[in-house]
C-alpha cells in the first residue's frame, strides 16, 4: 500500500501539481472537483476494500487534499519569489506602525475579473493574507 502511494505521489500528482502558481487561480469549481477525483480514485485504487472516506484515506497517509497543497505551493513559490531580488511584486513601505492590516505587497488593481482570477493578483492576495 505504502509502495502504492509513493507510486502516485511521484507519477500522478507530480503531473497534477506542475506549473500550479499559473494555473491554480483560474480553476472553476468543476475543474477544482474534477482534479481532486483523481486523488480520490488513486485512494480508491490503492485501498479497494479497505477505502475508509476521503478525509479518514488523506489523514492515514498523511497528506493533504490537492486543493490545500495548491495554495501551499503557491504560497512557497510566492514566498520564495518575494525574496528574489527580480520579483513579480513591490514590497509595500511604511514608516507607521498602526494596529490596522498592513500589506506585505502591493496588490495589483484588476479592473476586470479575468484579471482578477490570474495568477499575480492571486499571489498578491495570498501573501497579504497568510502574514
Amino acid at each position: 500500500v505504502n509502495q502504492l502511494f509513493d507510486v502516485y505521489t511521484k507519477e500522478i500528482r507530480s503531473i497534477l501539481e506542475m506549473a500550479v502558481p499559473v494555473w491554480h487561480s483560474g480553476l472553476t469549481k468543476k475543474q477544482t472537483a474534477d482534479i481532486e477525483s483523481i486523488q480520490k480514485l488513486a485512494m480508491k485504487i490503492i485501498l479497494q476494500s479497505n477505502y475508509s472516506g476521503y478525509a479518514s484515506v488523506c489523514e492515514q497517509f498523511g497528506t493533504q487534499t490537492l486543493k490545500e497543497r495548491r495554495i501551499k505551493l503557491c504560497y512557497k513559490f510566492a514566498t520564495k519569489n518575494l525574496k528574489s531580488e527580480n520579483s513579480f511584486f513591490t514590497r509595500v513601505e511604511t514608516t507607521v506602525d498602526t494596529r490596522s492590516r498592513s500589506d506585505i505587497v502591493r496588490e495589483y488593481k484588476c479592473n476586470f475579473g479575468r484579471f482578477h482570477d490570474s495568477s499575480l493578483p492571486y499571489l498578491a492576495r495570498l501573501l497579504n493574507s497568510k502574514k
